[in-house]
């Protein structure tokens, strides 16, 4: 009788698996047959936006100039207000995020009074999103105080740059309702795969400055100081793995959870060195004549932080939003 159950549960697991390497022979299929023929589709999405009344060349050009618009309205209303108000770490980071509400609700305002193609605004609004978002990892990342870390900031923000650059196509073609093929292809070659590799390259390559960076404050030996000094290799198999699970869902026809997945990789990765950006500021603050209070307020800061990152890491799978 133990033997017949062990059996039937056995040639259940095997059907199981047969059905799932089915769906992953039958969907890598599809996809590759897709890119094989995202020539024609590409052709046939022109020829859908010239039925449509839109110049091709035209509107490339106009979502470039508006791509470069909120990059650098939102670069100058940032700086301006930085330099200003002589704001540092958190206070800077607060201008940063003004800024990117500025120029969306700007852009808004005036695509809604200039432009009565609802479509055209849509695609229009979504490029200015993301090219203001962008630029307010990119900007700080690239124009901070030169230290030996300038370098590896600089790969990050090239890594981070050149993927909103597909996202901002991959928006357009979802908006004018591409082919799925034709969506799947930027996709994986545009954002999801140099993303994975240009991160991985850049954490690889500067390991020893970030393994550097985390160990402040730790003693020899301590948890902390042997958590940073594989961090680079997690970052590297958490991109990976990231990865994976996007070419997944893309093989076996699941919708996609890429944009919380990409705010949750962001917020993975940036998590130590905030946490380690906010213990320099509390110790400093400590070690400044009366600054006890004011250490005690960062310490609370951090811990605050860090409770707000994993409560947002933590939110299960079906409050995920899909992209589909």
């Amino acid at each position: 009788m133990a033997a017949n159950l062990r059996t039937d549960e056995l040639e259940a697991a095997t059907a199981i698996l047969h059905r799932f390497s089915m769906l992953i022979e039958n969907g890598l299929a599809a996809r590759f047959s897709g890119w094989l023929s995202s020539g024609g589709a590409w052709q046939d999405f022109v020829q859908r936006l010239e039925t449509a009344g839109y110049n091709p060349a035209l509107l490339a050009l106009s979502i470039v100039a508006i791509c470069l618009i909120a990059i650098t309205a939102t670069a100058a209303i940032a700086s301006s207000i930085v330099s200003r108000l002589q704001a540092r770490s958190l206070l800077s980071a607060a201008a940063w995020f003004a800024a990117v509400l500025v120029v969306v609700l700007a852009s808004w305002v005036l695509l809604v009074s200039l432009i009565s193609d609802q479509v055209l605004r849509r695609a229009l609004l979504n490029c200015v999103v993301i090219s203001a978002a962008a630029t307010t990892i990119c900007f700080p990342l690239t124009t901070g105080r030169r230290s030996i870390f300038s370098r590896w900031r600089r790969d990050l923000a090239v890594a981070i740059g050149i993927a909103s650059g597909g996202l901002v196509v991959l928006a357009c073609l979802r908006v004018w309702n591409a082919a799925d093929p034709l969506r799947d292809l930027f996709a994986t070659f545009a954002v999801s795969l140099p993303f994975t590799v240009l991160v991985a390259a850049a954490y690889l390559r500067h390991r020893r400055l970030v393994t550097r960076a985390l160990s402040f404050g730790s003693r020899a030996g301590s948890l902390r100081r042997k958590l940073a000094a594989i961090w680079p290799w997690l970052v590297v198999a958490i991109v990976l793995l990231a990865f994976a699970f996007i070419q997944l869902d893309l093989t076996i026809g699941r919708p996609t959870r890429g944009g919380l997945l990409l705010i949750s990789l962001l917020l993975a990765l940036a998590a130590p060195h905030l946490d380690v950006a906010i213990e320099r500021r509390g110790w400093l603050a400590a070690r400044s004549r009366g600054g006890e209070l004011t250490g005690a307020l960062w310490r609370t800061f951090r811990i605050v932080v860090a409770s707000s990152i994993l409560a947002v890491l933590g939110l299960p799978p079906e409050k995920w939003p899909s992209l589909k």
